[in-house]
């Protein structure tokens, strides 16, 4: 029998339904008024004007996502569609307990909904539906095949870390666009033909089409020899690392082995604190460490955090106050994956390095870049510092169908002197029109008119 929410439940149990820590762990932030550059679902419900998603209603919006989890449940194909209404009413329950206090975002709605998914159909919130198991427990199968195969070819690291962020791409034909939480451009790297074949042939098909993709794929901005720079500048250097995929998480593990050999430097792996569709677990990570990393991590400098974000996204107002601690000590952060990467953009309080590949709308909307040129990143971020701003606020922004200020636009374009004042103008003509926060506005302006400086100089 399905089950309704009721506020007293919801309320006894919000950090649970919010997969949030019951931890302060703001002193993480940059700023402390600091919201993402995104949107919540009770704007959405509220009929307030969004960048994404237009095309759908807020029924549609969650509707889709709530059909994916309980066709990964053991619920009868026939009741799907009721499921489906009782959870959208739930969802409706669980906002009007959380208010304007306890904000949704549009990248963390998919977590929350697998416990409300949950919920519909038990009455208690026990564990997740496994949406992925199949395809997670396949990666876990050929990926040693693979990066023995990677290890034989004497890649760089480099090379290696670019690989990683690719390998994010595979297997889209098996997730499900709701959980990257827009829809996907491409197709990525197939991976659903190839659990019919043997775990060889099959690890080898899967390395030459993900070494194809590498080789066609563009990195217009790669930080990492910045990194590299970092780390050789200090002693005992600290860097936290944020996994996403299980496929990327071997290769990432990879990277990390190497750095650990070759520079004076303690690591620390956050994965996800439970199961999140095809993102990497702290359960995930302990069974894909190779005797070298375990004996760094018997010399301490390398550890594998329990306490990571209770979602496949983050939220840094939601985070364990270990993993926040974490951040705030270290020396440089490393962020894999988009949605992480927009929730924290212009929050964090950390030197951030941040890599994905562009295939999802969303993605398109706040880089500038287009999924159909096969861009894959890694750009560095000063404490406090957006990549983009302006999702939301104005109808100069809406009708341009992206972000007012993205990647693209303001930290690595080249502009002459008469494009900087012009771009200024712009921005400035905004600011009486704008509803959202200005403070990524103002740090726009100061970095055109240093380059204007530069210019003049």
């Amino acid at each position: 029998m399905l089950k309704i929410l009721t506020k007293d439940f919801a309320s006894e149990h919000l950090d649970d339904f919010l997969c949030q820590y019951h931890t302060d762990s703001c002193f993480v932030l940059f700023d402390k008024s600091f919201n993402p550059e995104s949107f919540t679902a009770l704007e959405k419900l509220n009929g307030n004007k969004t960048l994404f998603f237009t095309n759908l209603s807020f029924d549609e919006w969650i509707g889709n996502m709530l059909k994916e989890q309980f066709e990964s449940s053991w619920i009868d194909e026939d009741l799907i569609d009721d499921a489906v209404d009782y959870g959208i009413k739930n969802f409706k329950i669980l906002l009007e307990v959380c208010g304007d206090e306890n904000k949704i975002f549009n990248q963390e709605v998919v977590d929350v909904l697998r416990r409300i998914s949950v919920f519909t159909l038990t009455g208690e919130l026990g564990e997740n539906f496994s949406t992925a198991k199949k395809f997670n427990d396949f990666a876990h199968k050929i990926m040693p095949l693979v990066i023995n195969k990677i290890i034989s070819m004497d890649f760089s690291i480099e090379e290696i870390l670019k690989i990683s962020i690719i390998s994010g791409l595979s297997g889209l034909d098996l997730k499900g666009a709701t959980a990257a939480a827009s829809d996907h451009e491409n197709d990525g790297i197939p991976m659903g033909d190839l659990m019919d074949y043997d775990l060889k042939e099959a690890s080898e098909i899967y390395f030459d089409r993900l070494i194809n993709e590498y080789n066609s794929r563009n990195f217009p901005i790669f930080d990492f020899n910045q990194l590299l720079d970092s780390i050789k500048s200090k002693n005992d250097f600290n860097l936290v690392w944020m996994t996403d995929d299980i496929i990327e998480s071997y290769f990432d593990l990879l990277v990390i082995e190497k750095l650990l050999t070759d520079y004076d430097i303690n690591i620390t792996l956050i994965p996800k604190n439970g199961c999140f569709g095809n993102d990497a677990s702290f359960e995930d990570i302990n069974r894909s460490i190779s005797p070298v990393l375990n004996n760094f991590k018997q010399e301490n400098r390398f550890k594998v955090s329990k306490k990571g974000p209770k979602m496949a996204a983050a939220n840094l107002r939601k985070l364990s106050k270990e993993h926040a601690s974490a951040i705030l000590d270290s020396d440089a952060l490393i962020l894999k994956g988009c949605r992480i990467s927009e929730m924290f953009n212009g929050g964090i309080n950390a030197h951030t390095y941040v890599a994905y590949s562009i295939v999802r709308s969303v993605s398109e909307k706040v880089t500038g870049f287009s999924a159909d040129d096969k861009i894959s990143l890694l750009f560095h971020l000063n404490p406090g510092e957006y990549a983009f701003w302006g999702v939301k606020g104005c109808d100069d922004i809406f009708n341009m169908g992206h972000a007012f200020s993205s990647l693209n636009d303001h930290l690595y374009k080249e502009y002459s002197l008469n494009e900087l004042y012009e771009r200024i103008n712009l921005i400035n003509s905004l600011l009486n029109r704008y509803d959202g926060d200005l403070r990524p506005i103002y740090q726009e302006l100061d970095y055109l008119k240093e380059k204007i400086d530069e210019l003049d100089n």
